[in-house]
């Protein structure tokens, strides 16, 4: 059987992603009227594509839910993952989100390590 090539890990050997809180303030004129937060996380492409070829041997809600709403990233290098962007939460809410997205991402890292 022959063996293709693996997309990156970008850890060298071991998968490595990110997970962003970004916050925009939007000013209009003199004051502050809206301010957002922001949870998205970049995925490794040999994360990403390894587990959505294996999609069907995954039970975790979380890990599907990325792989469904995933898109490339615009740096053509990897997936991102939009979680949340909204004005309707908190520093404190949105944190716990990122801190839930952390731990999926994880979990993915651990199914990829299984699967390669």
């Amino acid at each position: 059987m022959e063996k293709y090539p693996i997309p990156p890990l970008w850890g060298e050997d071991i998968p490595y992603s990110q997970a962003y809180i970004t916050k925009e303030i939007r000013i209009l004129e003199y004051e502050v009227t809206r301010t957002f937060y922001f949870v998205h996380a970049d995925i490794n492409p040999a994360t990403y594509e390894t587990l959505k070829a294996n999609k069907h041997k995954i039970k975790n809600k979380e890990i599907l839910t990325c792989l469904s709403e995933a898109e490339p990233s615009e740096s053509g290098q990897g997936y991102t993952w939009h979680v949340i962007g909204t004005e309707l939460i908190t520093y404190k809410e949105a944190e716990k989100i990122a801190d839930d997205v952390t731990q999926t991402i994880i979990e993915m890292h651990k199914l990829v390590m299984k699967f390669l």
